[in-house]
């Protein structure tokens, strides 16, 4: 059973509409043989991985970046030097952090109110895979394409 839950909508529907009405604009269209032209896709700069853009530098603020193959750091620390943090970790490791602290810390009853009590004792890949079933079921009534966020 699936219940619609707009209280828990992270984007409100203004918000929601604008984006999907950008990603519209810059939808690249396949060409006669269904295939996307892979110039202009490559043109689009999307980050590579998860955390991309995201990870700052406790120390000065600054982003981190790749410094190896495997490893992030504090950009400003590797190419500037008015950053004293040397302190590398790997991306895998960061990653898998991240998403185990928000995985555990959502459903902390501290955090996380009352009144979703019946949410937060599901697993969370249950409420996700009900909010993207319910935001699917949203867009197809209201004419928009089927794909999912992102």
């Amino acid at each position: 059973m699936i219940q619609e839950a707009p209280e828990l909508r992270i984007l409100d529907d203004a918000l929601w509409q604008a984006v999907k009405t950008r990603q519209a604009r810059n939808r690249i269209a396949p060409d006669a043989k269904g295939q996307p032209d892979v110039a202009r896709v490559n043109t689009r700069r999307r980050p590579k991985y998860l955390f991309s853009g995201l990870t700052k530098c406790a120390c000065c603020g600054g982003g981190y970046s790749m410094i190896s193959a495997t490893l992030i750091g504090c950009s400003t620390a590797r190419n500037k030097g008015t950053c004293d943090n040397r302190v590398n970790i790997r991306r895998d490791e960061l990653e898998s952090r991240v998403l185990n602290a928000l995985r555990n810390r959502m459903l902390d009853p501290k955090i996380f109110p009352p009144s979703a009590m019946p949410i937060r004792r599901r697993p969370i890949g249950c409420a996700w895979r009900r909010v993207r079933i319910s935001t699917r079921r949203r867009r197809r009534s209201d004419g928009s394409t089927g794909r999912s966020r992102s």
